[in-house]
């Protein structure tokens, strides 16, 4: 959902399992005109030599594959404006009047502002050039700099997002800084991995689970895209990035 890079983006990609595939399918029904481009790592780091060749050093020293493509998607952001979302993720209904009333849009998770990863960044939605994301980019610069440990969410991932949102606005003054929406839990998010019910054990999309069913699960949480619904979209979470081959 961003330009096109310059090669030929093949949906059918035989690299690309067919869940994924199906889920994707389903951000172009509900979006036919929109440009729907899939990243890949080799795109990523040409973006940040081409474009942010300051931060490059800083890329290359990443210590993962999912490392270096969470920090590529704030640069997205940043450089064209549009929609990210995780390819395991499933559009229910169209965004084109819920993204209308701010340059820049985050969303909750759980709704507990004081969980580290209720910020997720499997969803992002931006103007052009919003300051934001350089925000994010500079909590990950420190991170590298003290040679911080621990998994991709603190490193690049939700915990910097989450992070950084504190303190863009904790430390930005209110008249240099342009607004960034937070949707409520349950738009973006309606499946949350923190603390899930019994009853939701049928959302989480890992290959571990036998007990996956999307339609299942989008009954459970009353996310069938209907009018009277308020989720877009749905992730279903399968963590596939842990696995880095």
């Amino acid at each position: 959902m961003l330009p096109p890079t310059s090669h030929p983006y093949n949906p059918n990609s035989p690299h690309l399992p067919q869940k994924f595939q199906t889920w994707h399918q389903t951000w172009k029904t509900h979006h036919p005109t929109w440009h729907h481009i899939l990243w890949s790592d080799h795109d990523n780091r040409r973006l940040i030599s081409t474009h942010y060749p300051w931060f490059l050093p800083y890329y290359d020293r990443l210590p993962s594959a999912i490392t270096r493509a969470d920090a590529s998607r704030y640069f997205y952001m940043h450089h064209y404006g549009g929609i990210y979302v995780d390819l395991d993720s499933e559009c229910l209904k169209p965004f084109d009047t819920l993204l209308s009333d701010a340059p820049a849009y985050v969303a909750s998770m759980t709704g507990d502002m004081s969980f580290d990863h209720d910020i997720p960044n499997a969803w992002l939605a931006s103007s052009k050039g919003h300051p934001f994301w350089l925000h994010v980019v500079g909590r990950i610069m420190g991170n590298v700099d003290s040679l911080r440990q621990g998994g991709a969410e603190e490193v690049t991932g939700p915990v910097v997002l989450m992070k950084a949102w504190r303190d863009y606005h904790s430390k930005v003054p209110g008249g240099e800084r342009e607004p960034i929406k937070l949707l409520d839990k349950g738009v973006i998010y309606p499946y949350s991995w923190n603390n899930a019910p019994p009853g939701e054990a049928s959302c989480w999309g890992g290959e571990s689970n036998s007990a996956f069913d999307p339609d299942e699960c989008k009954r459970v949480l009353n996310s069938t895209g209907k009018l009277t619904n308020q989720s877009h979209m749905i992730t279903y979470w399968t963590h596939s990035w842990k696995d880095e081959n």
